[in-house]
């Protein structure tokens, strides 16, 4: 944003910058065509994901052990493997999910940063935070049930950030030694909280995945017997 200044027009960040200048509107216009471009990213991903979601993901509502072999065979198919990077952490149904995470990022990232009243930007990333937390608590979009602990506990992690960075704003929270030495406890007490998640969800996960690796060996040694 610019600011009037002796009739001239110059950039709020750094005063130096006439936002008038040949190389100032130079910049200006090839910054938003790169934020154009980089935001168009995510749509080519789906384009290419629906191109083959008939591979991603069988249309049709199958057994546990059925949904084990589609994705088995989804992780052998020669045509995906170019792209395996955008499914592979993500359930049968997902399979465009990485569309959906990527412009989140972009939301925290960006998007808040564009509003100029931080205590409003501080209410969205609130309610951002928690709507994300709910949904990968419900959804729970990654193959891994670990991610998604994970990936719910990062949510709640941001959510109290965010709560903060408004009670520093509105209050006098976090002023004196005992404020501070709160919210940094609460936010490094969440990194072993996490952990300890996780642990416990890997090893229920590790249980699941030993019954996949006995059922794709039954799978294997059936197919190799109807070839016989």
């Amino acid at each position: 944003a610019g600011e009037e200044e002796d009739e001239m027009r110059l950039l709020e960040a750094d005063l130096s910058i006439d936002c008038d200048s040949d190389r100032y509107q130079s910049f200006f216009g090839l910054n938003v065509f790169l934020t154009i471009v980089t935001q168009l990213i995510p749509l080519m991903y789906f384009v290419i994901l629906y191109r083959v979601r008939h591979l991603l993901h069988p249309p049709s509502k199958r057994s546990a052990h059925a949904q084990l072999r589609d994705r088995q065979r989804r992780e052998q198919e020669q045509e995906l493997k170019p792209i395996s990077f955008l499914f592979t952490h993500y359930d049968l149904g997902w399979w465009y999910f990485e569309v959906i995470e990527s412009y989140r990022r972009v939301a925290f990232i960006s998007l808040l940063a564009l509003i100029p009243d931080k205590t409003l930007a501080a209410f969205v990333g609130i309610f951002m935070s928690f709507t994300s937390t709910s949904f990968y608590r419900e959804a729970a979009p990654y193959h891994l049930a670990s991610n998604n602990v994970l990936a719910t506990v990062a949510n709640q992690q941001l959510s109290f950030t965010y709560l903060s960075a408004l009670l520093l704003r509105v209050t006098t929270y976090g002023d004196d030694a005992v404020g501070g030495s709160t919210l940094l406890a609460v936010n490094v007490a969440i990194i072993p909280c996490s952990i300890a998640a996780s642990w416990a969800e890997q090893k229920k996960q590790s249980k699941g995945e030993e019954i996949k690796r006995k059922f794709y060996e039954k799978l294997k040694h059936a197919e190799a017997e109807d070839k016989k």
